[in-house]
């Protein structure tokens, strides 16, 4: 939660999603659209795709599917979900903030385990520099690839790059033991 409301927007994304598949499979809806429910669903696709469990988009779609009985249906009902979750509400300042720090040279990137697109977000695409996702990486914070892939992005050294995160497992640990500097956001 360092640039918006991540429950906030992802509870609104749960009821696009369940919109959707009201509409294209309302059986699946009523057995498996409540939060708590579908979230044992992403488990247990999770378990059974233990290679992808990092990857947050393959493993909805691959949950919608098996739980709508098709692709087409999945598809569909992601790019709801995909739509809401890419307009978030942002925290008062945090774009002109960030357009403020990349005024002054600042290279800005973003880093998430989540499937957020920041380069396709209103507000945000034109302040970034890069963006980084555990999908695109291979693997999630607190792991080294990840932060690796940043400074690949980047252009920069370890040494040059500041994480601000809001976990101090995953954005913060990590970050250090990249040698990088770190904010933590609580």
């Amino acid at each position: 939660d360092t640039l918006w409301d991540t429950v906030e927007t992802l509870t609104a994304a749960h009821t696009a999603m369940r919109e959707g598949l009201r509409e294209l499979s309302p059986e699946t809806d009523r057995h498996h659209g409540s939060p708590e429910l579908f979230k044992e669903e992403m488990k247990k696709t999770m378990d059974a795709l233990p290679e992808k469990s990092h990857d947050f988009t393959a493993i909805r779609l691959a949950t919608l599917e098996r739980l709508t009985g098709g692709a087409d249906i999945a598809q569909r009902v992601f790019d709801r979900w995909f739509a809401v979750r890419n307009s978030p509400a942002f925290f008062p300042d945090a774009v002109a903030s960030l357009r403020s720090l990349r005024e002054a040279g600042v290279l800005i990137g973003t880093l998430t385990d989540g499937n957020s697109n920041p380069m396709a977000i209103d507000g945000l695409r034109d302040v970034i520099d890069f963006a980084v996702n555990a999908a695109e990486a291979g693997a999630s914070k607190p792991d080294a690839r990840p932060f690796k892939l940043c400074e690949v992005k980047s252009g920069c050294a370890s040494s040059e790059i500041v994480m601000v995160g809001d976990s101090m497992a995953k954005d913060i640990a990590g970050g250090r033991r990249a040698g990088w500097r770190t904010i933590w956001v609580r």
